[in-house]
């Protein structure tokens, strides 16, 4: 670990520049700038265990010849038994059937007695609404298609839908027509997926950032952990890309690399930090410059304290959620892909990244930051930030929890067992469906 800080002392500009540009990959890739991207190939549906049990959806399709996706058009407020609703789905019906991998139409005019559905006819019921005013018409693919095949049929059968919708609109005045189906309702999820992705990192990472300058006392110091959990999501979101074409994953792991990799990387780099300054000051004894020498010795002292402890911690992380890429569970392997991925990222950002940033910006941290100088500020800067006094609030904590460990125990584990208490009345579901 010495070495390896001593060497990205000397270097720290090419490690700097070789992580900027696998930030910027990384991203590219996972967000489909380049190639298909994650969000397109996420899942979303219950959780299951092959072999675990037989569901009736199941068993129903088993006894049923087999299908492949389908997708369907609802129709609202619509007279059903206009003549002209009539003739649109009618010709809809048979241009969707000519529609390359269609292998089936069903719609409630495919089995008419008269102008109109019959409610009598089971085959035409299930396709209509209680309440007589809507319909529905679903399109069934042929089985095993590729997921190109796939992707062609469903956009044919998609764009005569739509034509279908805004003709039974024109013909009935207040009629709304919907499309809908599993793959719509995925790629709906997978959406708000990437969307909340953006939404919870622009809240997150500020509000981060505030904290630190704080807990700092300046904006460079504090800039270096965010940058690297930027990184860090940036490279387990591409490793997730990866691991998403060996196994399925869910929707719910893109949660896992945002929380884990803020997380970690935060925390790693807020040690890093904090042990780099110390050193570097003991470094050089008293001086406002730190030569090359200076960096080298700090750094090397900071990676093999700091570093080791970073080190171990990741491993331990890695090892526990490695774990769940063994279970049965698509959902949970999938998780224990996502959090591998991000935990190994941000140990190699913790490592490579964080020290190549404090060794370029070493002599700006020698010295207060920039909150010192505000009078407003200086006192809760100097109260909380790194360079506090010998005596603190956390040095009298930990002196009074060593004199009385027991009663701190007691009292802990008491607190704890009233707060998850609730857990007692718990009722576990394993469906992701209403």
């Amino acid at each position: 670990m010495d070495r390896l800080g001593r060497w990205v002392s000397r270097h720290p500009l090419p490690v700097l520049l070789t992580w900027g540009v696998l930030v910027v990959a990384g991203f590219a890739l996972a967000t489909g700038a380049v190639g298909e991207g994650l969000f397109g190939r996420l899942n979303s549906g219950e959780p299951d265990v092959p072999g675990e049990s037989r569901t009736g959806r199941e068993l129903i399709a088993d006894s049923s010849p087999p299908s492949g996706d389908s997708i369907s058009l609802m129709v609202d407020d619509v007279d059903l038994a206009d003549p002209a609703v009539v003739q649109k789905v009618g010709a809809a019906r048979e241009d969707l059937r000519q529609v390359r991998w269609v292998s089936g139409v069903a719609d409630p005019y495919a089995f008419p007695t008269a102008t109109a559905p019959d409610p009598a006819d089971p085959r035409a019921a299930v396709l209509v609404s209680q309440d007589r005013d809507g319909f529905l018409l679903v399109v069934t693919l042929a089985p095993e298609l590729s997921q190109e095949q796939t992707d062609d049929a469903l956009a044919a059968v998609r764009a005569r839908m739509r034509v279908l919708g805004e003709e039974v609109e024109a013909v009935e005045p207040g009629a709304t027509a919907s499309i809908g189906g599993l793959t719509e309702l995925v790629d709906a999820i997978n959406h708000q997926v990437e969307q909340d992705l953006r939404t919870g990192e622009g809240i997150a990472l500020p509000v981060s950032l505030l904290v630190m300058v704080v807990v700092f006392g300046g904006f460079l110091a504090a800039g270096i952990p965010i940058v690297g959990a930027v990184a860090s999501i940036a490279g387990g979101l591409a490793s997730l890309l990866g691991f998403s074409h060996l196994v399925d994953l869910d929707a719910t792991v893109v949660n896992v690399v945002t929380v884990l990799g803020l997380g970690l990387c935060i925390d790693y780099g807020l040690l890093m930090v904090s042990r780099f300054r110390d050193e570097l000051r003991a470094a050089v004894g008293g001086r406002a410059h730190a030569s090359r020498g200076h960096r080298a010795t700090a750094l090397g002292r900071t990676m093999s304290t700091a570093g080791r402890t970073v080190l171990f911690s990741g491993v331990t992380v890695g090892i526990s959620l490695g774990g769940l890429v063994f279970f049965d569970a698509a959902i949970l392997a999938g998780t224990g892909a996502a959090g591998l991925s991000v935990v190994a990222i941000a140990l190699l950002v913790a490592l490579t990244l964080v020290p190549a940033l404090l060794a370029l910006g070493a002599n700006r941290l020698l010295h207060p930051g920039s909150l010192h100088r505000v009078p407003g500020l200086r006192v809760l800067v100097r109260r909380l930030g790194d360079v506090a006094p010998d005596e603190g609030f956390f040095s009298r904590l930990a002196r009074r929890v060593q004199r009385h460990p027991w009663w701190v125990v007691v009292g802990v584990l008491g607190v704890l067992g009233v707060m998850a208490s609730p857990v007692l009345q718990l009722t576990l579901r394993s469906s992701a469906e209403d």
